[in-house]
């Protein structure tokens, strides 16, 4: 019997981090779909790579059933899901010493939080029938989803947001035979980040390094866990919380 393709979807494919993990699980042989709102990079980005792009808006509930019919036309069921878009709130051309006031205007709270955590939740939501038993999810977080992030907070807040779904729905997968962990990286030097902030000189993560802790953290045997690589020059660590109910 043939053996059965590897298969893979990731959010946010067209640059970054996303672009980073479809490259890699090419590289490694899975069938990929790479889920982008941007259509023109998106497609580009994944004809480079290798993978099937599929147009799509994550904070989008109703969208998100169209990739799940997707998925189920192409490969049927999937290995492995990286939750991976995001925008910050903090416009790109906002000097780093403002008041957050300057440029929290209406509707600046409510797009961070449906495409950082919607679109997370619709993702587990949507995606979770369609794991393979053993398969696992990879959301990604940020160090902001651990700790505070005062020239973004609007950010912060959706990130930790993200950690928190993750470790409540680790149980339930666990039950289920799949798994759920979150990935929290620091600084990456991808076109998310102001320039402002890139001129702090702090340590800057590639996005094809910070792919590789991701999948990293995709291949852990456990679930419900959240694991932290504050910058380029630290190791993937464990990060802990009590559980004030029982699994």
């Amino acid at each position: 019997m043939a053996e059965q393709a590897k298969t893979a979807l990731v959010t946010g494919g067209a640059r970054g981090l996303g672009l980073g993990l479809v490259k890699r699980l090419v590289a490694e042989g899975y069938q990929v779909i790479s889920v982008d709102i941007n259509a023109e990079a998106g497609a580009a980005a994944a004809a480079e790579a290798g993978g099937i792009f599929v147009q799509s808006d994550v904070s989008d509930e109703d969208a998100w059933a169209g990739v799940a019919a997707e998925v189920q036309n192409r490969f049927g069921d999937l290995d492995l899901v990286f939750l991976n878009a995001a925008v910050m709130s903090r416009p790109m051309d906002a000097s780093i010493g403002d008041d957050i006031f300057d440029w929290f205007d209406k509707g600046s709270y409510t797009r961070v939080m449906r495409i950082n955590a919607d679109g997370v939740m619709y993702g587990i939501r949507y995606m979770v029938p369609l794991l393979r038993k053993g398969g696992s999810i990879t959301a990604t977080s940020s160090l902001a989803g651990v700790s505070a992030l005062p020239f973004d907070p609007l950010y912060s807040a959706a990130k930790h947001a993200v950690v928190g779904m993750v470790r409540s729905f680790g149980p339930v997968l666990k039950h289920r035979g799949q798994r759920i962990n979150v990935f929290c990286p620091g600084g990456m030097d991808t076109g998310m980040i102001p320039d402002d902030v890139k001129a702090m000189d702090l340590p800057m993560m590639t996005a094809d390094d910070a792919a590789r802790s991701c999948l990293e953290v995709a291949r852990k045997p456990v679930t419900g866990t959240v694991w932290v690589r504050a910058s380029v020059e630290q190791d993937l660590v464990e990060h802990t919380a009590p559980n004030l109910l029982p699994a």
